[in-house]
């Protein structure tokens, strides 16, 4: 996804069952002000079905339940903001209400995240795991897994969000030229030890927490994820 695509996901866009995120609207900033596209995508090619791989399907359900966490705060967040509204004379300049807390990743006061703000993550998950990719390079390693995989200049047009398969040829046209697989595996594999190892740690921490007396993770139905 473009950044200006994660930035917009609804978490109702998101279908764990069916392995795919609907890309439809985007963000982007510019000066300072935002210009939020509902429904309209970058192109009419960006608006697309994503898929969902095993890896990122963990990562998706956190960031779903840190979204649902700030809806439930919320309400007692909101009553201190009037508090002290009331105090100060000057309304709080908030999103409303009932836009707060509905994106995938949404910044600490339930709106859009700001593209610093995320940077920062992204500066601490780059020191993490040792690979200094920004969000366009990672447009690039998706493009490459995806080649490395056996697919298509057609499926990675459409993963992408091309306008043509000219467009994919031409910017990704170093993936046609050479097989990239062995640097998809080494990619893969990195991640599965990364998700491994976070497993790891989240059963660690759980079991401290149950007294030593182990026990599992209840995995979140789709059922609930709104």
């Amino acid at each position: 996804m473009r950044w200006e695509e994660q930035a917009a996901l609804p978490a109702a866009l998101v279908a764990p069952s069916k392995r795919t995120i609907w890309v439809r609207d985007t963000a982007t900033e510019s000066g300072g002000r935002r210009n939020h596209r509902h429904s309209e995508g970058k192109t009419l090619a960006a608006l697309r079905h994503l898929i969902l791989v095993d890896q990122a399907l963990p990562v998706v359900r956190r960031m779903n339940a840190i979204r649902k966490r700030g809806a439930e705060l919320e309400p007692e967040r909101e009553a201190r903001r009037q508090a002290r509204a009331a105090r100060t004379g000057r309304p709080p300049k908030r999103v409303p209400a009932v836009q707060r807390w509905t994106l995938l990743m949404c910044g600490e006061g339930g709106g859009f995240q700001s593209y610093g703000h995320w940077r920062k993550h992204l500066y601490v998950a780059q020191a993490k795991c040792g690979v200094e990719y920004d969000a366009h390079d990672l447009r690039h390693v998706c493009a490459s897994v995806l080649y490395a995989a056996g697919e298509g200049p057609s499926v990675i047009t459409s993963q992408m969000g091309h306008e043509d398969e000219r467009t994919t040829r031409r910017i990704y046209r170093h993936l046609f030229a050479v097989d990239h697989t062995e640097v998809a595996r080494r990619v893969s594999a990195k991640i599965a030890a990364i998700t491994e190892a976070e497993r790891a740690a989240a059963e660690d921490a759980a079991a401290a927490e149950d007294g030593g007396a182990g026990g599992t993770v209840a995995v979140e139905p789709d059922d609930d994820w709104l």
